[in-house]
């Protein structure tokens, strides 16, 4: 696993077409950003692993972007 310390607004670089920009961190909550290709799916790994959780349906889509 790579650790990559970013402070809000710098981005880093996944493969040739991805960046992930680090939007805002607050106490416990880190808001990012995601520019990808629209064939990338990207999930949030509750989502994948079955947790239950209270989630509303602009989340889950938002998630499945």
């Amino acid at each position: 696993m790579l650790v990559i310390t970013r402070k809000p607004m710098q981005s880093f670089k996944i493969g040739d077409d991805t960046i992930v920009t680090v939007l805002s961190v607050d106490k416990n909550q880190v808001r990012v950003a995601i520019d990808a290709p629209k064939q990338v799916r990207i999930l949030r790994t509750e989502l994948l692993e079955g947790k239950p959780c209270t989630l509303r349906g602009s989340e889950i889509n938002e998630g499945l972007k």
